[in-house]
């Protein structure tokens, strides 16, 4: 069974390019609304990985990750977040180990090697 990818971003063509890349390998769930992924996730999906903008519509990225971990029992979920890079240096202030970011706008490959990372999963090329 192909391991689950929950991204939440509030840009469409974002969500639609990252689900292309990454559809072939795993199983990806897109949202645009944080609350809409709370929701779904609560009905009993579980991704083993969370992407997810640093802003997003009415909470901040941290927070929502924060939301999923230990509202819905994902403590040990790991989460890359997509941040601009004016944002860089603070947040290289708040990660801990287990997290990662990639600035945007990011190339597919490193998109892949990243989440493969992870996952433990080969590249594809």
């Amino acid at each position: 069974m192909a391991k689950t990818v929950l991204v939440v971003d509030d840009d469409p063509a974002n969500l639609q390019h990252i689900k292309t890349i990454l559809q072939s390998s795993y199983s990806v769930w897109t949202f645009r609304q944080p609350q809409a992924a709370l929701a779904t996730v609560a009905e009993g999906i579980k991704p083993q990985l969370l992407l997810c903008n640093i802003r997003l519509p009415g909470i901040a990225g941290m927070e929502f990750r924060e939301q999923v971990r230990t509202k819905l029992g994902l403590e040990h979920l790991p989460t890359i977040f997509f941040i601009s890079f004016r944002e860089r240096k603070l947040f290289e202030k708040v990660m801990n180990s287990a997290n990662k970011y990639l600035i945007k706008p990011f190339g597919d490959l490193e998109l892949k090697d990243v989440v493969n990372s992870f996952l433990h999963t080969p590249s594809r090329i």
